[in-house]
């Protein structure tokens, strides 16, 4: 489960620099923990599989279009 929950961080974390290309996520602690809390949740919750959690990772964050 670790490891799945780890591929989907990541996953998501790469959407995240996608669409905010100017944003310093080396120090942004705060949205790194929101990610890993929502898809801890997901978890939780039965979510096991990577694709999905992925998935609900990216639907649960507010994301401005990508250019």
């Amino acid at each position: 489960m670790l490891s799945a929950l780890e591929e989907a961080f990541y996953d998501v974390w790469t959407v995240l620099a996608a669409h905010e290309p100017y944003r310093d996520r080396t120090e942004d602690h705060e949205r790194k923990i929101d990610l890993s809390r929502t898809l801890m949740a997901y978890a939780a919750n039965g979510v096991r599989d990577v694709a999905e959690l992925r998935r609900l990772g990216v639907k649960s964050l507010s994301l401005p279009p990508s250019h």
